[in-house]
């Protein structure tokens, strides 16, 4: 799959390269899509427009199944989503058939969490950061979900790493605290966005990529997110 500025879809054979379906207009004649990720079956799209548009897709046929709404505004985030996440265990059917979430992060500094209930229209469960709790201060750039502590890590422009559990939607621990060059003036000129994290499974590892061009490798067995 893959999708474009224009706001247009295609879904591609893997095998041959070959274009089997194409859709546009997605997300309004005006708005690019940012975001998007595979359901927990692969068999349905969810992507997000840069109108904070949420929307999940029959891909084979560009069908819209689903519209995901924020709970603080019943018609949509109302600004730039910039990662989509599924969360679900692979390793258990049963669980990919009855239940599972998706995760949205994006320029209002927030995570909202979807529970995919496969209804027309679906509100946001949680957003965090709650409970009066200081999340990032700056727009969230990546996200990423780690299946074996149910964490969510968050990356933001500012080359900040924060840790949320996602069960309590509590924020656990801040990881740029361990690498003072994340965030620092003096170190990175050009600048500090966290734009990609992804989860190493082997080795119990979380990478994160950002835009002073240093890949930082994280331990997940340190609870205070040990560099």
């Amino acid at each position: 799959m893959s999708a474009d500025d224009g706001g247009f879809i295609a879904v591609w054979d893997i095998e041959d390269g070959k274009l089997m379906s194409k859709f546009g207009n997605s997300h309004g004649p005006k708005n690019k899509i940012t975001a998007g990720c595979f359901d927990s079956t692969q068999r349905r799209l969810i992507t997000a427009g840069s109108d904070g548009t949420c929307k999940m897709w029959n891909f084979s046929n560009g069908q819209c199944l689903t519209e995901l709404f924020s709970s603080e505004n019943p018609k949509r985030i109302d600004t730039e989503i910039t990662e989509l996440v599924c969360v679900f265990d692979p390793d258990d059917a049963e669980t990919q058939l009855k239940m599972s979430y998706i995760i949205s992060v994006g320029w209002d500094k927030k995570i909202h969490v979807w529970a995919d209930e496969k209804e027309e229209e679906v509100t946001s469960t949680k957003i965090l950061p709650q409970g009066g709790q200081e999340g990032h201060k700056d727009d969230i750039m990546s996200a990423v979900y780690c299946l074996k502590n149910t964490m969510i890590y968050t990356g933001g422009h500012d080359g900040s790493i924060i840790a949320w559990n996602f069960e309590t939607g509590y924020s656990k621990y801040k990881l740029h605290d361990n690498d003072k060059s994340c965030t620092s003036k003096d170190y990175i000129k050009d600048g500090k966005s966290v734009d990609q994290l992804l989860i190493m499974d082997v080795r119990d590892k979380l990478l994160s990529m950002s835009a002073d061009q240093y890949l930082r490798f994280w331990s997940l067995n340190e609870l205070t997110g040990g560099k």
